[in-house]
């Protein structure tokens, strides 16, 4: 079999698939099943049809589904087929982590450290990070371990800037990992310790979520020289 006949044949498997999952989708979103509706607008989203995706998402939204609203949340901010709206994008998340939703949780935080569609103000932002923490959050667990560090919203506490990093790091956050390695690399919060900062460096570095690898090289560089 040549190789145009088989990607033929996987794409044709792949459209047939994606097609019966929409077709699956519709009547259960019109007769109004919540998950479905996000399901569906998950599957618009994915294919950049962000008018429908909205639609759905708003759908969703009218029965309390916290997944929806906050990618309504998304959609505001990114301004994914509509101009971008912070305080559109505030409101949504916050109905969504009002409803105790995790991710939802760290992106109020986020509003409320950067002042996005409200005011700043670190405090708030601890305490919605402290929310989805609290639920294994990771991403809110690192920025709580940043606030710490910087004493943003909270006493500047290097120690236990380093018990979240930790907590988000072994979880496999690339960023906290990075950040671990910062405090190993110069003993704050904890002892010096070369081998640890390499250590976790080094896992950043081989994160495959890792953003910025250029940076972390650096700092793996650096750490190398000593």
């Amino acid at each position: 079999m040549s190789l145009y006949i088989m990607l033929f044949l996987i794409l044709s498997v792949f459209l047939y698939a994606e097609n019966h999952l929409n077709e699956d989708l519709m009547p259960r979103a019109e007769a109004g099943d919540p998950d479905a509706q996000y399901q569906l607008g998950t599957y618009h989203l994915k294919k950049m049809e962000y008018k429908d995706a909205r639609y759905w998402y708003n759908r969703a939204a009218e029965q309390s589904d916290p997944r929806a609203m906050n990618n309504l949340g998304v959609i505001y901010e990114d301004g994914l087929g509509i101009e971008p709206n912070s305080s559109e994008a505030f409101r949504w998340y916050k109905r969504a982590a009002e409803q105790n939703y995790a991710t939802a949780q760290n992106n109020v935080g986020v509003m409320f450290y950067y002042g996005e569609g409200v005011g700043q103000d670190y405090l708030e932002a601890y305490t919605w990070y402290l929310k989805a923490a609290n639920q294994g959050y990771t991403e809110a667990q690192k920025n709580i371990g940043e606030l710490f560090r910087l004493g943003e919203g909270v006493k500047q506490d290097a120690v236990e800037a380093v018990r979240w990093f930790l907590l988000a790091a072994e979880k496999n956050n690339w960023e906290a990992q990075m950040y671990l390695g910062d405090m190993f690399a110069i003993g704050e919060g904890t002892a010096l310790d070369y081998e640890q900062a390499h250590k976790w460096y080094l896992l950043a570095l081989e994160n495959e979520d890792c953003e910025d690898k250029e940076l972390v090289m650096n700092k793996l560089s650096a750490i190398k020289e000593k």
